[in-house]
């Protein structure tokens, strides 16, 4: 198997060894301001500020779930089948929005694989 190598046309240094990605959210014609989102494996969603949604014209109410994050368990809104570009690629993804303006902007496992397709069944590392 010949190994896999992802560029990121926009990238930066590590921060604390820590790589981010920059994030555009697409709503038709309307493109957002990018959004750098610390690229988070153990996430499964992209998680974005509510503020980002906004921007584009989208709603900042969803479905209601309850996400597992770092800080403990929280109910945010998911909306799904948001359009966003990942370093220039463009996919669809659900989209977790945090409350506020300033929340943390995270690009999870889903997101980040609907980026890349590297070739398994991304949709079974998702639960339910």
């Amino acid at each position: 198997m010949t190994p896999v190598t992802v560029v990121y046309a926009n990238r930066r240094a590590y921060d604390k060894g820590r790589p981010y990605a920059w994030v555009v959210l697409v709503n038709g014609i309307v493109a957002g301001r990018p959004k750098e989102c610390l690229v988070d494996t153990g996430a499964d969603y992209l998680q974005l500020p509510e503020i980002a949604a906004r921007e584009v014209g989208l709603p900042v109410t969803g479905t209601l779930r309850t996400v597992a994050t770092a800080s403990g368990v929280v109910t945010l809104n998911v909306l799904s089948g948001v359009v966003a570009e990942i370093e220039g690629h463009r996919v669809t993804v659900d989209l977790v929005l945090t409350p506020g303006d300033d929340g943390p902007a995270i690009l999870g496992r889903q997101a980040l694989l609907s980026a890349l397709e590297v070739g398994f069944n991304r949709r079974e590392w998702l639960w339910t």
